[in-house]
């Protein structure tokens, strides 16, 4: 269990479960409130179920022997809880971590990842640093923010928690980063949830945030892309009604698991 303590706020957070507390209080993460435009989950259940379905069809009759078809419906009706890509993009977190607090003269420099796909991915990271010598704040920076909108009635505070990945000055500018290692990039998602960690920024630190940065990191073959976006009032706003409307469908969530359905009603 991690802890970071902003403003006199101590945060937990849970690395295996990547989940953040607030005295006891399970706190909505950033990555969730960027999710508001990502595919839901549900999506992927069901393609599951989908394909066994098919599978069973295809082969029912066809000589194969039942405990292979079993087998194969198993790996089917489990792929959505492939965590390979997860455990790759975790592993480049965590070495280009250890890379910017070298910058930062935090830590030794790191040996060379003995992967090669791995050392593919966070090698273009390192060129750019060299390239650009930002000055590095801070990396895997725990986030935290409380809307000072208390006015709206909602069961618990406007708040939420996150890790920012990376956090420097360049060209005179305050910019946050994020290193992605999936193959496809969903901008509206990962611009949403570089926009939510800009305001617990901003917030704990009194200083604005000018520009978000998405690191793309390279996979089987795929090109290292770098994506600026200029922070502005337009997006703040926007963060803040994103951070609203997650916490609206929490409580809608939660007024539904606890309501009783009379027959008949």
């Amino acid at each position: 269990m991690k802890e970071a303590h902003i403003n006199d706020v101590k945060i937990e957070f849970d690395p295996i479960k990547h989940q953040y507390w607030l005295d006891e209080r399970s706190l909505i993460s950033g990555t969730r409130i960027g999710s508001l435009y990502e595919d839901k989950v549900w999506m992927k259940y069901w393609v599951s179920d989908m394909c066994q379905k098919l599978v069973r069809t295809y082969l029912d009759g066809s000589g194969v022997p039942e405990e292979k078809i079993e087998e194969l419906i198993k790996k089917i009706n489990d792929c959505h809880k492939d965590t390979t890509a997860m455990d790759f993009g975790n592993a480049c977190h965590a070495w280009m971590e250890k890379f910017g607090n070298y910058k930062r003269k935090k830590r030794r420099k790191p040996a060379k990842p003995k992967s090669e796909a791995m050392k593919n991915a966070v090698q273009p990271m390192v060129e750019w640093i060299e390239e650009h010598n930002p000055e590095i704040i801070a990396c895997e920076e725990i986030v935290y923010y409380l809307d000072p909108d208390t006015d709206l009635d909602f069961d618990t505070d406007l708040d939420f928690s996150g890790t920012l990945d990376i956090r420097f000055m360049l060209d005179g500018l305050h910019c946050i980063g994020d290193y992605k290692a999936a193959k496809k990039i969903d901008l509206t998602h990962y611009v949403l949830q570089m926009v939510v960690y800009a305001l617990a920024i901003e917030q704990c630190t009194g200083i604005p945030v000018d520009r978000l940065y998405i690191f793309k990191l390279p996979k089987e073959g795929l090109k290292f892309q770098v994506k600026i976006i200029k922070m502005t009032d337009q997006l703040r706003k926007g963060g803040r009604l994103a951070n609203y409307l997650k916490h609206m469908e929490k409580d809608v969530e939660k007024a539904l698991k606890n309501s009783s359905t009379k027959k008949g009603t």
